[in-house]
C-alpha cells in the first residue's frame, strides 16, 4: 500500500505504462479487500480514481480526447504509436476498463453517466462497439471476426505478412475486463459482447499462439509457442528485443483471474516452455546480444501462470526477492500462490449461472473449492452445474469447500 503512488513513476506516463499501473493497483485493493483491511483498499481505491480522473478530466497535460475524423479515442502522451498508428488501443484500455469494472463494484456510482461512466463507454467503445454502421466508432475495432482473435497495428502491412498481435493476453485481458464491467454495472448486453469477445479470442490464442492441437506449427519450427501471429505467418520475437523471456512472457501479463485459460495448457507443454525459455536465456546470454535485462526477468509473472497447472512448481519457480514486472508487485504473486497452492488447479469442465466465479481441484487433498462473486444489491443463489450451490451476500465472495469422493464434507460460506 505504501510504495502504491510510487508504481505510477517505474516507466512511461501514456495510457499504456499508466494503465499497467492502473491494473497492478487494481489487484492490490481486491487482496486488501480479501484480507479485510478496509482501510487499505479505501486508500487504494482513492489513489485509483484520482489517477484516472486526472485523465478524464482534460485539464492537465495527459488526457483523453475523441477525434471524429478518425472515429476513435486517443491519450496523450503517446506511447508506442498508439496515436500516430492507432497501435494497440485494446491493450492500453483493457488495463482501464478493468480498474473501472472494479471501482464500479465498490462504488456504483462513481461510474453513473452524470459521473465517469460516460468516458469508461468511450473506452470501450474506441476498441469494442458492438453496433454497424455507427459515426462515431466502427463495429468492433480491434476484433477480427473470421480469424477469431484480435489485431493490434494499426496499419495493416508489415513485411507484406499484413496485421499482426503480439501480447495476446493483454487481448484476453480487455475482453475480461468489459465482461466484468457489463456484469457489474447490470449491462447484460455489455456482459454478452465481452464473453464472445473472450471466449472467442483464447479459443484462437490457444491454436495459433500455442498450436495447442498441434495443426498449425510448421514441423521445422522448432519453437514452443508463436509470440507473434500475423496475416500470413507467425515468429518467436518481439518489437523491441530478442530476449526469450520476454519473448514469451509478453503473453502470459497481465496475470489475473482472467488467465485462467493458461490451464488448458497441457502441463508437459508448459514444462517444455519453461525449459526451452531457461535454454534460450542462456545462449542469448553467451550470444553478447543481451538487452541489459537481469537473467530471472519476469520470474513473477511465469512463476505465476506455472501455478496454474502446477501450484507446488509455481511456488518453487518464485523467487520473492527476485524481479518484479513493472506491472505487477509481491504481494499479488505471494497471494495468488498461496491461493493455488490452497485449493489446486482451475476445473474449466464446470460452469456457472454467474461469470464471477472460479472452481479449484486440489488431488492431493480429494478437495474441491467453488467461488462466486455477487456484485449485485440483493444476496443471490448462485449454481454450478454438478448441482452445487452458494447463496453469496451483496458484495461479497462466497467460497464453499467439498471433500471429493468421500461421505465427509466441509463448507463454509461467506
Amino acid at each position: 500500500k505504501r510504495r502504491a503512488p510510487s508504481m505510477f513513476a517505474k516507466m512511461g506516463n501514456g495510457t499504456y505504462w499508466t494503465g499497467k499501473m492502473l491494473g497492478g493497483i487494481t489487484q492490490l485493493m481486491a487482496i486488501a479487500e480479501q484480507v479485510e483491511d478496509q482501510a487499505a483498499a479505501a486508500e487504494l481505491e482513492a489513489l485509483l480514481k484520482k489517477r484516472m480522473e486526472t485523465w478524464f478530466t482534460g485539464q492537465g497535460a495527459s488526457y483523453f480526447a475523441h477525434d471524429p475524423k478518425t472515429g476513435t479515442v486517443i491519450g496523450y502522451p503517446e506511447e508506442y504509436f498508439s496515436v500516430s498508428a492507432m497501435n494497440d488501443h485494446h491493450f492500453h484500455y483493457g488495463y482501464w476498463i478493468m480498474t473501472a469494472a472494479h471501482l464500479a463494484r465498490r462504488d456504483p456510482a462513481w461510474v453513473a453517466r452524470n459521473q465517469w461512466g460516460g468516458m469508461i463507454d468511450l473506452l470501450i467503445r474506441d476498441i469494442a462497439t458492438p453496433e454497424r454502421g455507427r459515426a462515431d466508432f466502427p463495429f468492433i475495432r480491434n476484433f477480427d471476426v473470421y480469424e477469431g482473435h484480435s489485431w493490434a497495428r494499426g496499419n495493416s502491412e508489415f513485411f507484406g505478412h499484413g496485421n499482426d498481435q503480439e501480447s495476446s493476453s493483454e487481448a484476453i485481458n480487455a475482453w475480461a475486463a468489459i465482461a466484468m464491467y457489463g456484469e457489474v454495472t447490470n449491462n447484460k448486453a455489455l456482459r454478452d459482447l465481452g464473453i464472445y469477445l473472450y471466449c472467442t479470442e483464447i479459443s484462437s490464442v490457444l491454436n495459433y499462439w500455442y498450436d495447442i492441437n498441434q495443426q498449425v506449427f510448421d514441423k521445422g519450427y522448432g519453437k514452443p509457442m508463436a509470440s507473434m501471429v500475423f496475416g500470413g505467418g507467425y515468429a518467436y520475437s518481439t518489437w523491441w528485443t530478442e530476449e526469450p523471456r520476454q519473448i514469451q512472457g509478453i503473453n502470459l501479463l497481465p496475470v489475473t483471474p482472467a488467465s485462467i485459460y493458461l490451464s488448458r495448457l497441457p502441463k508437459q507443454k508448459v514444462m517444455d516452455k519453461l525449459e526451452f525459455v531457461e535454454s534460450a536465456r542462456k545462449k542469448y546470454d553467451a550470444s553478447g546480444q543481451s538487452d541489459g535485462t537481469p537473467v530471472d526477468i519476469w520470474q513473477d509473472i511465469f512463476a505465476t501462470a506455472t501455478a496454474l497447472v502446477d501450484p507446488e512448481l509455481g511456488f518453487q519457480k518464485w523467487k520473492p526477492r527476485g524481479t518484479v514486472e513493472l506491472g505487477e508487485t509481491r504481494t499479488r504473486a505471494f497471494h495468488w500462490l498461496s491461493l493455488l497452492r490452497e485449493m489446486g488447479t482451475p476445473n474449466l469442465s464446470l460452469t456457472a449461472d454467474n461469470i464471477l466465479f472460479g472452481v479449484f481441484d486440489h488431488e492431493k487433498k480429494s478437495q474441491r473449492t467453488y467461488l462466486a462473486y455477487n456484485p449485485q444489491p440483493k444476496a443471490r443463489t448462485i449454481r454450478f452445474s454438478d448441482g452445487q450451490e452458494i447463496t453469496v451476500q451483496p458484495g461479497q465472495l462466497g467460497k464453499m469447500v467439498r471433500v471429493k469422493a468421500s461421505t465427509a464434507e466441509a463448507a463454509s460460506v461467506k
